[in-house]
């Protein structure tokens, strides 16, 4: 199966549900900082990882809070 393009996994909900498991290709782009427990991480390194401020991470978040709630996000 062929990874969608970025416009069809910003317009589609199904195919970014589809993909929600392919976090192994994370690591072959490069390195997400997660904390000791090894399943969190913190908004500052998100912003890192994607070359992004903390606030356009925030901006996503507050956008689509109900979505990634679903997909397991909390914030502390």
């Amino acid at each position: 199966m062929s990874m969608p393009t970025e416009v069809a996994l910003l317009e589609s909900r199904a195919l970014r549900v589809e993909q929600m498991e392919r976090v192994d290709v994370l690591d072959k782009v490069k390195s997400l900082v997660m904390l000791p427990d090894g399943i969190h991480v913190r908004t500052e390194d998100v912003a890192r990882y994607f070359e992004v401020s903390t606030e356009v991470v925030k901006k996503v978040i507050q956008r689509h809070r109900d979505e990634m709630e679903e997909n397991g996000l909390t914030l502390r």
